[in-house]
């Protein structure tokens, strides 16, 4: 109790010193503003780091930061897909309200799959973009006066469009403006603020096969996969970099990590340690996208592993420049556990107790698709190796960092702040239910109320239909109880009505609610 009223008192005097400070002071004068951090990772399931019960992978640095501070074990993603998601995070909207609410590759530019003439034009790179109008987090604290970046995937719009980072509060952007061309993690460019940066790498086309007569239990079958310049390691060292040019001034940092998301790539030296700690096993030949790897189980580990080490090195990082005290560090992840292009996330209990398999995981809106892990460490504040059980979405993020800098968000948001949970405190405020929509995959929504969980899918269609579930007694979410429980599905469906507005954008729109 005595650390919690510490920790409450000391966040008490960073919000009355941010709220004292004119933005517009020197840097210096800013010291006491709390730096902050968020690592959003790509398709890091529920259970994949060892905080949450892994046991394959090691994950000593994000293990670290939660003996540190605290871990959420009821926290969604923001959708079930990284552009909806990232969006929900940016603007504290749900993803009924939110611009962006799927992967739309705004295909009437021209051949935006083929990658040659994307060399060729860069106008043909990235999704739909996020209209210029939405106001995000970045925003918000540039006007508190903080240095602002994002560093890894964007997917809200090419570097050149309305989407562009730079346009939505960000001050400094580094790595891919378009999904599709993170399905190379060897590319033959990234981006730096609105240029294209060379990548010395050939181009080898996504969504291959293993050729005809290659021995697939051959390792030197599969050299053509690992080129020479990773792109994870460029984007840390710009991450970095970020953190050492600001370490006199207040600076947020979303380092929007590629990994471990597929396809299967990784450096040698860390696929080898596993290849030797998990033991021979049968290769992934490409049958379901991505790229033929020899060894898919310990490349997947490597690269969870590779991710935890990235997280370790920008501690380090804060650490040397003398601020980690005073920085607020959030790990968590975009999307739950994938099983796609080789990935075998069954293997590992990448979703904890929720299924995997057809139809779940990352993409779909059961537990195994949104669930995620969620921890935030601020030495100076929160309490250290705690855990709680609040029930937390990813557009709770824009308030709660609003109230730490003492800022009023400048647009409506569905979110709530978790601030009194992340310090251990009561949560007096709560959600009286959690939305979730993803017009991806023939368009779905789902509802959380209490222990009331309604999947609505097959909406792009005439004929959707509805699912409930009870979280309390069946948390796995495998016998559907809609048709004993028609009151509690009228009354949910009810919620989507007035949680979700109709999306401006064509492309998001669901045939079944709009027509």
């Amino acid at each position: 109790m005595r650390s919690l009223l510490l920790s409450a008192a000391a966040l008490l005097l960073y919000i009355a010193s941010a709220n004292a400070q004119d933005p517009q002071q020197a840097p210096a004068a800013k010291a006491k503003q709390p730096n902050i951090v968020v690592v959003l990772a790509s398709d890091l399931g529920y259970g994949d780091i060892g905080a949450y019960g892994q046991t394959k992978i090691e994950t000593p640095n994000i293990d670290e930061l939660a003996l540190r501070g605290v871990k959420l074990t009821n926290f969604y993603s923001g959708s079930s897909s990284l552009a909806p998601s990232l969006c929900v995070l940016l603007t504290g909207k749900n993803a009924g309200r939110s611009a962006i609410r799927g992967t739309d590759e705004w295909a009437e530019r021209g051949s935006v799959m083929n990658y040659v003439k994307v060399l060729q034009d860069s106008t043909l790179e990235g999704q739909r973009p996020m209209p210029a109008s939405e106001q995000t987090i970045a925003s918000l604290l540039k006007s508190k006066g903080y240095r602002t970046a994002v560093v890894g995937l964007w997917g809200l719009g090419s570097a050149v469009s309305e989407g562009a980072p730079l346009k939505h509060g960000f001050d400094y952007f580094y790595g891919y403006s378009c999904l599709r061309q993170a399905q190379l993690y060897y590319p033959k460019h990234l981006w730096e603020n609105s240029h294209r940066v060379k990548m010395d790498n050939a181009l080898v086309f996504p969504n291959l096969k293993l050729p005809s007569g290659a021995d697939p239990y051959n390792k030197q079958s599969y050299a053509a996969y690992t080129l020479d310049h990773y792109a994870p390691d460029s984007i840390l060292s710009h991450a970095l970099s970020f953190v050492g040019q600001n370490d006199e001034r207040p600076f947020f940092l979303l380092y929007s990590a590629q990994l471990p998301q597929a396809p299967l790539q990784n450096p040698k030296k860390f696929v080898e340690s596993y290849a030797r700690k998990l033991g021979d096993e049968e290769p992934y030949l490409g049958l379901n996208g991505g790229y033929p790897n020899r060894t898919p189980r310990a490349t997947y580990a490597a690269m969870v592993s590779y991710l935890d080490e990235q997280v370790g090195k920008l501690v380090e990082e804060l650490k040397q420049k003398g601020v980690y005290e005073n920085t607020l560090i959030v790990v968590t992840s975009a999307s739950g556990a994938a099983t796609q292009a080789g990935v075998d996330g069954e293997y590992f209990n990448s979703a904890g107790i929720y299924p995997l398999g057809k139809g779940r995981g990352k993409g779909y809106l059961f537990e195994s698709g949104i669930r995620v892990p969620f921890i935030a460490s601020w030495p100076s504040v929160i309490a250290p190796n705690t855990t709680n059980q609040q029930v937390a979405v990813g557009y709770d993020l824009y308030p709660t960092l609003a109230e730490i800098v003492g800022a009023t968000p400048t647009s409506e948001t569905d979110g709530i702040s978790i601030l009194p949970a992340l310090l251990g405190n009561h949560q007096e405020e709560q959600h009286d239910y959690l939305y979730w929509e993803n017009a991806d995959n023939y368009g779905h929504i789902a509802v959380r109320a209490g222990k009331w969980k309604l999947l609505a899918r097959n909406l792009s269609y005439d004929e959707p239909y509805f699912e409930l579930y009870d979280l309390e007694n069946d948390p796995r979410e495998m016998e559907d109880i809609s048709e004993q429980n028609p009151t509690i599905v009228y009354q949910l469906v009810d919620m989507i009505f007035k949680a979700r507005k109709s999306p401006e954008i064509a492309a998001f729109k669901l045939r079944y609610l709009e027509d």
